[in-house]
């Protein structure tokens, strides 16, 4: 099911931090980093399984790996008011600009992964759409 009507925690503070979104929006414009995302049950995930792994490809306008540090992924369903979770991204070793993470994709549906990297002075933010099957 949908989860019925829902109340948006925090709507006000989203509203009023309004232009930091806008500021966000624009420096992922101006980086022009590209993240290629998606599941990758080669690391050991299942259907029976309800944490999948996620490959998270990052790469600059240039199409070259781009390397950060402390980067994340928001997990959400866009049938849902809130947040599933937000999990951590690592590097995977020996392959730059590629990252990992286990993420609670328990249910088959639309999901929408955020990439959330960069620094405080240049934020990264893109979200994906993905159809999961099983």
């Amino acid at each position: 099911t949908d989860g019925g009507p829902q109340i948006v925690e925090d709507y006000y503070t989203q509203a009023a931090d309004w232009n930091d979104t806008m500021r966000v929006q624009a420096s992922t414009l101006r980086l022009g980093w590209q993240a290629n995302v998606r599941l990758d049950d080669r690391f050991g995930s299942s259907e029976f399984n309800s944490i999948r792994t996620v490959l998270v490809e990052l790469s600059d306008s240039a199409g070259l790996p781009v390397l950060v540090q402390g980067a994340t992924l928001r997990l959400n369903r866009p049938q849902l008011a809130k947040a599933v979770g937000e999990v951590p991204l690592a590097e995977v070793p020996g392959t730059p600009g590629q990252y990992t993470a286990l993420a609670p994709i328990s249910m088959p549906g639309l999901w929408d992964l955020t990439v959330i990297a960069g620094t405080p002075d240049a934020p990264f933010r893109q979200t994906v759409r993905l159809d999961v099957m099983r």
